[in-house]
């Protein structure tokens, strides 16, 4: 098993946005692995949209519920990732959107550094 790859997705359109997010999905379900869709609210009817009938078989939360505190997101992202123990994850994680707060976003961007650290020790966990 290869070990942890946290991958940016850089996008200049929601169609990009959409596409980027569906191929990574795709790529995961394809392997056979679990794969959760942890994104703001209307960002993941846009995934849902660009996959089409296989959004069924991944798991979607909203992050402005799941994340809302930014340091609880590391923690929700290793509670799926340890559902299923021995296998591969690939999770799509967006902890920022707009109308976060400069403190959140702050907090935000330290917890992204600090999902290197929690989950480089960790085999077979792929992360956008």
């Amino acid at each position: 098993m290869k070990a942890f790859q946290h991958i940016g997705l850089l996008h200049d359109t929601a169609a990009g946005y959409a596409h980027g997010c569906a191929n990574f999905v795709q790529q995961g379900l394809d392997a056979g692995a679990p794969v959760l869709v942890a994104v703001p609210g209307g960002n993941a009817q846009v995934i849902r949209d660009e996959l089409g009938g296989v959004a069924a078989s991944v798991m979607f939360t909203d992050m402005e519920v799941a994340g809302r505190n930014p340091g609880r997101v590391i923690m929700s992202l290793l509670d799926f990732a340890d559902s299923f123990p021995e296998r591969r994850v690939w999770v799509v994680s967006q902890s920022v959107w707009p109308t976060r707060s400069s403190l959140e976003y702050s907090a935000c961007v330290t917890q992204d550094a600090f999902l290197n650290a929690a989950f480089a020790e960790r085999d077979g966990f792929d992360l956008l």
